[in-house]
């Protein structure tokens, strides 16, 4: 399933939503990653404990103290365990361990960067979910339902997850469609890195109209083009002069330079 985000731009990127069946592994493999931590931490610190508890075991007070000192430097551990979705999506910029690696990220449905009371949004109800619904029955079930495959956090914070290594796919697919993609060297150096607003159909457009322009040399469809490129990518001035049409095929060579590094 398909969903269409616009962005501040006014550039309209299709992302396809994550299935759910791959959502639930993403969320395994959190699962697994973060009951490790846990397991980790209180097996060494119950092991901390017992050393020093044998080797300072010269009265109560001070086993009372060391109980104490151990349950709270316990308790700080714990807390990249209990934080992990929100730290995780807040500095991955909507990836968690589990979702990088199958190629999953959270995004604004509004288009927007997602900011950050999204991500905590989505950690709090994470909890509520699988504390008070069923343990996370009810919120899969919304998902399946919800035509943006959003679980309740997600509605709530205005997200959804996407999978975004079927966007890359595709993307490329739609750019090599009828003309073949530029050699692009391992040492160019793309000149607008806001080409990575634009979305295939509008490099799709750029090619099609340099094709014509090659047959009927029409100056003003060049020229019209260019400056809507311009307009939409806010690019004022060009760090370099140059013709329009060497303007129009710089931003396929950048474009598919990021392209290709994704």
């Amino acid at each position: 399933m398909n969903i269409q985000i616009e962005t501040t731009q006014n550039v309209k990127i299709t992302y396809q939503t994550a299935d759910l069946g791959i959502r639930v592994l993403s969320y395994f493999i959190d699962l697994i990653i973060c009951y490790s931590y846990l397991f980790l931490v209180y097996v060494l610190m119950y092991n901390l404990y017992y050393t020093n508890l044998l080797l300072n075991s010269s009265g109560l007070d001070d086993i009372e103290a060391l109980t104490t000192l151990f349950y709270v430097i316990t308790f700080l551990l714990t807390i990249p365990f209990l934080f992990y979705d929100f730290l995780c999506e807040y500095f991955l910029a909507g990836q968690s361990i589990g979702k990088k690696l199958l190629g999953l990220k959270v995004v604004s449905i509004n288009g927007k960067e997602t900011p950050i009371n999204s991500y905590l949004i989505r950690w709090l109800f994470r909890i509520i979910e699988n504390v008070f619904l069923l343990y996370g029955s009810i919120p899969l079930i919304a998902a399946a339902v919800s035509s943006k495959r959003q679980r309740l956090g997600d509605m709530v914070a205005g997200t959804t997850v996407v999978n975004i290594k079927a966007q890359n796919t595709s993307l490329k697919q739609i750019i090599s469609n009828n003309t073949p993609a530029p050699t692009i060297q391992e040492t160019y150096t793309p000149l607008f890195f806001q080409v990575t607003l634009l979305n295939g159909s509008q490099i799709a457009l750029i090619k099609e109209t340099i094709k014509e322009y090659k047959q009927n040399k029409n100056e003003e469809v060049i020229n019209l083009l260019s400056q809507k490129i311009k307009n939409t990518l806010e690019i004022a001035t060009l760090p370099q002069p140059m013709e329009n049409i060497e303007f129009l095929k710089t931003i396929i060579n950048d474009y598919h330079y990021f392209a290709e590094q994704k």
